[in-house]
């Protein structure tokens, strides 16, 4: 993915206009969750969160919502950042034809609009939003825009987004590959604005869950003197 730095700041913003990564100058890490049709990790996840007393950021879809309002109103009580993460999950663009939208932009604008309803009605605002799947383009970015969303996605480097795969896909990556990565990654280019995106529900073909070692990439990173920020 091509990226570039912003005119102000020192965020680092991809090809598509989306932020891929906070303050390169602060040594700020930002844990970002989403949710969408698994809940299995959320408990354990707000534990370790509140147990080390730092903030993350949860980008969450209108149907986890409507679910899950309690869960929801425990992560926004506990001081975390709640945002928009679609309102069904739906593919906005084609995985191959990244350029092609799978929706009209009218679908795309109310999926977006439902899913910040469903937050309002919590009593909720938010101004950041991941989109679904972390799978987007430029004109899905301005969609957003245009209902004064700010569109970010994880940094690329370490494959922590991977910790939804299950054994028999191709693309499958261990939590102890993905820890080695962010270890590696961060001794070779530092971790200041990283987006480090880990889901708390997956998959049950998945027994390998990613989030149950948060405890440890937390004290990982503050063994390497990094604050936790949120959006």
């Amino acid at each position: 993915m091509t990226t570039s730095f912003s005119v102000t700041g020192q965020k680092v913003v991809d090809a598509y206009g989306a932020i891929i990564r906070s303050d390169t100058s602060v040594r700020e890490v930002y844990l970002c969750f989403t949710g969408h049709d698994h809940v299995d990790g959320f408990d354990h996840v707000l534990k370790v969160l509140k147990d080390h007393n730092i903030p993350a950021s949860f980008f969450l879809t209108g149907d986890f919502i409507r679910a899950e309002k309690d869960l929801v109103m425990r992560m926004f009580d506990q001081g975390h950042y709640v945002g928009a993460h679609s309102d069904k999950h739906l593919l906005y663009c084609d995985w191959i034809r990244r350029d092609s939208l799978l929706h009209s932009p009218s679908v795309i604008r109310e999926d977006i609009r439902h899913n910040l309803d469903a937050l309002h009605h919590l009593g909720i605002d938010a101004q950041y939003f991941m989109p679904p799947y972390e799978w987007y383009n430029q004109q899905v970015v301005e969609l957003a825009k245009e209902l004064d969303q700010i569109t970010v996605n994880f940094s690329p480097g370490t494959r922590s987004n991977g910790d939804y795969t299950t054994p028999e896909m191709p693309n499958y990556i261990t939590s102890d590959e993905i820890i080695s990565n962010i270890h590696a990654f961060e001794k070779s280019n530092g971790m200041n604005g990283f987006h480090l995106l880990i889901h708390p529900g997956t998959d049950p073909k998945r027994e390998d869950k990613l989030y149950l070692r948060l405890d440890e990439i937390i004290s990982y990173l503050k063994g390497k003197e990094y604050q936790f920020a949120r959006f």
